[in-house]
């Protein structure tokens, strides 16, 4: 009983447990489930309670938003278009449609059809892989790894995979674990069939009568919904909650917002402005997202509302703020929004460094990289989860997944600026103020290593004020509270910004009471200015000053307008210029406040002005930030005036006196006579605009003689007070140099004379003169004539023979021409003017350097006279012109003889620059040098078709473009025409590198086989204009084959055929050969397509030395050695070939004959190895005989090679023109075979005539073999000669084989 009792116990204690579990894993279940709901819950209320502010509330279309409406257009029960008994007959299923057996049942399973059973690995889960194990990469020698002459040139070992290079590994596919339940066919499974009701269809049609009308039923067919929601479908985003109303400041608040007091020191005053903003923290309200990335908010900003972009990211925004109520001049610091717009504002200027921050100061601004953070919207979809059925309750559901719009913070690296606050050199950092620093202005800690640049303020105002030193005799420079203007004409008059500070001692303080809106009332200082270029003003003085007649003068009146004295209602300023001043008609223009200015640096138009004729300034604003409005006063106006005028005395004796409203005075001394003659050409553009007056220079004449045509002007600025009297002398001279003596032709002396009006009037008679004529000079004097008023002139055109055939006595052929004029008032004599003129050319030269820090080429330009004895006058009137390559610009200014112009001066819409006296200073030579832009650029396009495993195309065809930011498009096949010219229509290139052989294949067959095809043409091609002509036309035609971009084809790995190159230069395609090996990588010698030459590589590259070894005496040529940072460091394991290549001085040997020009420019005559040397000791270049040969029309490709003392040239035939030919006269053989025969047997004789007649008498071939097969080649398409010329020595070797013996090698 006893164990009974403890069994049940025991049954019932194991029951309990097994109960608790189950109560413990219920309760788990249900508090999963209460935070899931609670969860979603939440998001239902925020969606519900949150405040949005875009007027839209949260709604998405259910079905209660639609309504069904009947659209079949029948009544219930009403009757349809009834099917007659014709119409059953023309579809008899349809008679039979109301017995159609219903859809057949589901089938009824008895068994389930899949099971999970355990997953056992089999054969079929591995899959076999065969791994590479060898170390050694696969390579096997073709044709390609030798050079042109056999020599093996890849570097690479020979070695091809086995299966001894590679092992088997195994790899599970099947994704499964072995013993894991996989679903399989339950192979007990049957399908049984389902029981069907079989309906016997009638064998007859049922005929329906057409009485009998159809009745409609509606169906779901019959209805549609239409929308009947009155509500926009809206979902709720981040912006619906911005308000953008919210923490907006007005243009008053912003500036209310900077006044602090300044003391005039940029960077102090920076720094104090910056210190005013901390703590000013950006909209949390008012926001939206980035435009950009539609993900980051952006918060409204004081700063970016001021500069225009109220939800930008404002860092630098806020540092322009701070610049602008600092007062810092946007020439020293420009106001930007971006630091990359900062930054390139300030390339070049001296105030920006790029360097760590040891070298800034406080008040500096610096560039610098830190750590921030932003708010950024959370995607939807990772929030929005719903938890009912939609098909149940779809406006719940709805609801359940639209939640509030999430916010998220994020940390990003940014560069930022900021202005430095203290400098801490031993901690290596800054303390820095800087803007959007987690959405608010902060003073942050900024490590010295973690800026790039800095923007040196303090020294910017060091130099400043140690230049405006001499203008501020009292030593105070103490900014007023206000704006600026500018006012200025094109004639002179005008107001401009200047400081304003204390009252120059030398000048006028009038602050006293009187007319609130006369000028004068406020006015603070008066001083003045002259010039004598009209654009570079001088002072000279304050107060009251004395100056000379016809000094342009500058009077500047500075001015302060106290705030309330401009009003809406009487908003002018008038001044009244002393009587006397002389004035322009009218003078209008605008008044501009030069503190506020736009992005593109226009200051803002605040009013207008003008000046009538009687000297009256009248000055009218406009702006309400000057003039106020009826509830508050305009700000203080600071400015200053200034009026430019001649001062200019009415006579000789007596002084003229200004007296400026506030009591300056300015005093213009008598007038003091004047003169200055001018020897000119007659060419010359100075007085050109007088009818009549230019001429050529130079005149040729029929008998052999040429006269220089000469004006001699006399021109007074105050005049001249007494007669004048003008001398000339032709000279001689006593130096060694060559010197015509010529002859005055008086018949051609004519005198006009100039009125102060510019009116040109001939004199009817010349005046009496003297001619005195001696052995080495000749002189002409024009006495007594009439005194010249302020701003007449006289101009004296005369012309001098001489004849050209003397220039024979001069040993260089140069004749020099020296002419002096002289004018003389009384005891007041002018300096004289010299001209010497040569008829020889100019001597000129052009050299190029590249510099890779920037990027640009540095070009000089040397222009000198043909012998150092000659004057540097001789140049003058030259002008040099430079036509700078498409798509290249010059950067900066130009520098000739050490000043500096502007590169629009110098091209002169491409006539030139025009050397004067100035230029040259004495000198025999000119120096012009500039910077230009690389001639490729980001928007160049190349096409390359051309092996990368080439140097030529690896260096010059990917990395320049490459480096220069251009797109290289590559074509991924052989550059036959029917893949070349698909790719040169969709790609259009505007650079390509090709090999000599495809334009020399375009030449032949296109253009020289078009104008040899008839008599007609071929007459027309001989003639010299016509040709040049018709080569003109196809250029054209293959630039449009191009793709019409084409501006550089650069052409090289080998020489090109002449005829080819002077059809490409006569038809204007730019193209370049360039010259260079794989060992110096490559180039050595090019030139641009402006300045090609026939024949020539161009001269040796920037940075390249040339020079020829082993000349010959006789033809001036020698090899090619060169000298260049980029020649190679030796051939891979082959120290001898390395050795032999190099000379003893470290130039590299090429193995080309070349030689130069007088300009260094380099002309190629064929290689070394190459070379025949023939019978007598001749030097035979095989490349010039092949040159002849592959112009022939008949002729794809030649090779001339030495057999047995002779001369011997291998062809391959165009077989496409020959063929062509054939068909027409194929009727005189039996077969085409036998036209083919016998035609290229004719061909090998007319070509061998045809050779020899072009070719020196020791270059005559004896005998044209044909080659039936192309010729092998490299991959840059050159002919690979040793495999000819070993097929030479093979064929010789075999015919002095004895009959029946065995070949020996």
């Amino acid at each position: 009983m006893k164990d009974i009792i403890n069994g049940l116990i025991e049954r019932f204690r194991r029951q309990h447990v097994q109960a608790r579990r189950y109560v413990a894993m219920m309760l788990v279940l249900a508090l999963l489930t209460t935070l899931f709901v609670n969860w979603q819950l939440h998001g239902v209320g925020i969606s519900m309670t949150a405040d949005y502010h875009c007027g839209y509330e949260e709604h998405q279309h259910t079905a209660a938003c639609y309504e069904k409406v009947l659209t079949c257009g029948y009544e219930e029960g009403e009757p349809e278009t009834p099917v007659t008994s014709s119409d059953s007959s023309a579809d008899p299923v349809s008679a039979y449609s109301a017995a159609e057996p219903e859809e057949p049942e589901e089938p009824v399973q008895t068994e389930p059809e899949t099971i999970w059973v355990p997953h056992e690995h089999t054969d079929a889960c591995y899959e076999e892989h065969r791994v590479l194990t060898c170390y050694q990469e696969e390579h096997e020698h073709t044709d390609d790894c030798f050079d042109e002459y056999g020599a093996l040139i890849c570097g690479e070992f020979e070695h091809i995979h086995d299966d001894s290079c590679y092992t088997t590994e195994y790899e599970l596919v099947c994704g499964l674990d072995e013993g894991e339940l996989v679903e399989e066919p339950n192979p007990a499974y049957q399908e049984m069939p389902a029981s069907r009701p079989v309906v016997d269809l009638p064998t007859e049609p049922v005929e329906t009568t057409p009485d009998e009308p159809v009745l409609h039923h509606h169906t779901d067919a019959c209805y549609t919904e239409e929308l009947v929601c009155t509500i926009p479908e809206h979902h709720h985003t981040v912006e619906c909650l911005a308000d953008t109303q919210a923490d907006v400041e007005t243009a008053e608040e912003w500036q209310a917002a900077a006044n602090v007091a300044l003391n005039g020191n940029w960077a102090e005053d920076l720094l104090t402005v910056a210190k005013s903003q901390l703590d000013y923290q950006q909209s949390d309200k008012n926001f939206k997202l980035d435009v950009e990335d539609q993900q980051v908010l952006r918060g409204y900003s004081r700063y970016g509302a001021w500069y225009g972009n109220p939800y930008g990211a404002w860092d630098v925004m806020f540092l322009s703020y701070c610049l602008h109520f600092a007062g810092v001049p946007q020439t020293v610091v420009p106001q930007r929004a971006g630091v990359m717009a900062l930054h390139s504002d300030l390339r070049g200027s001296q105030w920006l460094t790029d360097a760590d921050g040891s070298t800034a100061r406080p008040g500096d601004i610096v560039i610098y990289n830190t750590l921030t953070t932003e708010q950024v919207a959370v995607d939807e979809s990772s929030y929005g989860i719903a938890l009912l059925d939609l098909d149940e309750d779809p406006d719940t559901a709805a609801q359940l997944t639209a939640p509030e719009p999430q916010v998220d913070t994020r940390t990003v690296t940014t560069e930022t600026v900021g202005v430095v606050s203290a400098v801490d050199p031993d901690a290596g950092t800054l303390t820095v103020i800087s803007g959007n620093v987690d959405g608010k202005v902060a003073e942050v800690p900024a490590a010295m290593s973690d800026v790039t640049s800095v923007i040196s303020v303090t020294g910017a105002y060091a130099a400043e004020t140690t230049a405006a030193a001499p203008e501020d005799p009292a030593g105070s420079q103490e900014e007023l509270d206000g704006s600026y203007a500018l006012l200025e004409d094109e004639d002179g008059f005008g107001a401009t910004v200047d400081w304003v500070g204390d009252a120059d001692p030398y000048g006028i303080a009038l602050l006293a009471a009187g007319d609130d809106h006369d000028l004068s009332t406020w006015i603070t200082d008066v001083n003045y200015e002259k010039t004598t270029d009209g654009e570079t003003w001088t002072s000279i003085g304050a107060g009251s000053v004395t100056v000379e007649s016809g000094t342009r003068v500058r009077v500047n009146l500075k001015y302060t307008v106290k705030p309330g004295v401009l009003t809406p209602n009487n908003n002018t300023l008038t001044y009244q210029l002393p009587k006397g001043l002389p004035m322009p008609d009218v003078v209008k223009g605008n008044i501009v406040d030069e503190s506020d200015k736009d992005k593109a640096d226009n200051a803002k138009v605040v009013g207008r002005y003008d000046i009538d004729t009687n000297g009256k300034v009248t000055l009218t604003f406009t702006d309400k930030k000057f003039i106020g409005t009826n509830d508050k006063p305009g700000l203080e106006f600071i400015g200053t005036f200034k009026a430019a005028v001649t001062a200019s005395a009415d006579n000789f004796e007596d002084k003229k006196e200004f007296t400026f409203k506030g009591g300056c005075t300015l005093t213009i001394e008598p007038k003091k006579a004047d003169v200055v003659l001018y020897k000119l050409g007659a060419a010359d553009d100075r007085y050109s605009s007088y009818p009549g007056i230019k001429k050529p220079l130079v005149e040729n004449l029929p008998d052999g003689t040429f006269k220089v045509n000469y004006v001699v002007g006399v021109e007074t600025t105050n005049g001249t007070k007494n007669p004048v009297t003008i001398t000339d002398t032709l000279n001689k001279g006593n130096s060694e140099m060559y010197k015509l003596l010529g002859t005055y032709i008086t018949d051609s002396f004519v005198l006009y004379k100039v009125d102060a009006q510019g009116t040109l009037t001939k004199q009817t008679t010349f005046p009496t003169y003297t001619l005195t004529e001696g052995t080495d000079t000749k002189t002409v004097k024009i006495e007594n004539l009439p005194a010249l008023n302020a701003g007449e002139k006289y101009l004296w055109c005369y012309s001098v023979l001489f004849d050209s055939r003397s220039f024979n006595n001069s040993e260089d052929g140069t004749g020099i021409i020296i002419n002096r004029a002289v004018a003389y008032v009384d005891d007041l004599k002018d300096a004289g003017y010299f001209q010497t003129l040569t008829m020889e050319q100019a001597r000129i030269t052009k050299k190029g350097e590249y510099k890779p820090e920037d990027g640009q080429i540095e070009w000089k330009i040397t222009v000198s006279v043909p012998n150092p004895v000659i004057t540097g006058n001789f140049l003058v009137g030259y002008v040099v012109k430079d036509d700078l390559p498409e798509g290249v610009q010059i950067v900066g200014k130009v520098n000739v003889g050490g000043t500096l112009i502007d590169a629009e001066e110098f091209l002169n819409n491409g006539k030139g620059y025009t050397i004067t006296s100035a230029d040259m200073n004495g000198r025999s030579k000119l120096e012009i040098t500039f910077r230009t832009t690389t001639p490729i650029g980001g928007g160049d396009v190349f096409l390359s078709v051309l092996p990368l495993s080439h140097t030529y195309e690896c260096s010059i065809g990917m990395i320049y473009p490459f480096s220069m930011g251009a797109r290289v498009v590559y074509l991924d096949r052989p550059p036959t025409a029917s893949a070349l010219m698909p790719a040169l229509r969709a790609v259009r290139p505007s650079v390509m590198l090709i090999v000599p052989l495809i334009i020399e294949k375009i030449y032949r067959h296109q253009v020289l086989a078009k104008f040899n095809s008839n008599g007609f043409w071929r007459t027309l091609y001989k003639v010299g204009f016509l040709r040049r002509y018709l080569h003109r036309v196809a250029g054209k035609k293959l630039l449009k084959l191009f793709g019409g971009r084409l501006r550089f084809l650069g052409i090289g790995g080998a020489k090109l055929d002449g005829g080819a190159e002077k059809f490409l230069l006569e038809a204007k395609v730019p193209y370049a050969i360039g010259y260079g090996l794989t060992e110096t990588a490559p180039l050595l010698a090019g030139a641009a397509p402006s300045q090609v030459r026939l024949g020539s590589t161009g001269p040796q590259a920037p940075g390249v030395q040339l020079r020829l070894e082993n000349i010959n005496p006789d033809t001036r040529q020698g090899e090619v050695v060169a000298l260049t940072p980029s020649v190679m460091l030796g051939y891979f394991k082959n120290p001898e070939a390395t050795k032999e290549v190099f000379t003893d001085d470290g130039w590299v040997r090429t193995g080309d004959l070349g030689e130069f020009d007088k300009d260094g420019w380099l002309y190629i005559k064929g290689r070394l190895k190459n070379m025949i040397v023939g019978p007598g000791g001749e030097n035979i270049y095989p490349e010039d005989i092949e040159t002849v040969l592959n112009s022939h029309v008949y002729i794809a490709d030649s090779i001339v090679t030495e057999q047995e003392g002779r001369l011997v040239a291998l062809v391959h035939f165009n077989r496409d023109e020959i063929e062509a030919m054939v068909d027409n006269w194929r009727e005189e053989w039996e077969t085409q075979k036998e036209a083919w025969e016998a035609k290229t047997e004719q061909l090998k004789k007319e070509i061998m005539d045809f050779v020899n007649a072009k070719v020196n008498r020791f270059s005559r071939i004896s005998e044209v073999v044909e080659e039936k097969d192309d010729f092998a080649k490299t991959p840059t398409h050159k002919i690979k000669r040793f495999l000819y010329n070993r097929k030479k020595d093979d064929d010789k070797q075999q015919r002095e084989q004895p009959d029946g013996e065995p070949e020996t090698k």
